[in-house]
């Protein structure tokens, strides 16, 4: 079992990918992974649009947008199909 509560919120996507792989080479056969993650998707957009969001992903990147663009490992919101295709990686 691997479980990751509020981490990948706090790293930029290349490192998500590197812990992704030692996620995958960790994992038995089978095993079970918990991960929580802020997901960018149509809902999320929305919210952030209308200032609804809790925290103020103002900054955007290319890969993941961000709170405070001075310290962009603060609270890093990265979009769904990112994850989707990083996760597609590691199976």
């Amino acid at each position: 079992v691997v479980f990751l509560a509020s981490v990948f919120t706090h790293m930029l996507p290349e490192d998500v990918s590197h812990y992704f792989a030692e996620i995958s080479r960790l994992l038995k056969p089978g095993g079970k992974c918990l991960i929580t993650f802020f997901i960018l998707n149509e809902t999320s957009e929305k919210s952030i649009q209308n200032g609804d969001s809790r925290i103020d992903f103002r900054h955007r990147f290319p890969e993941y947008m961000t709170s405070d663009e001075n310290n962009r490992n603060q609270q890093l919101l990265m979009p769904n199909l990112s994850l989707q295709n990083r996760l597609v990686e590691m199976a």
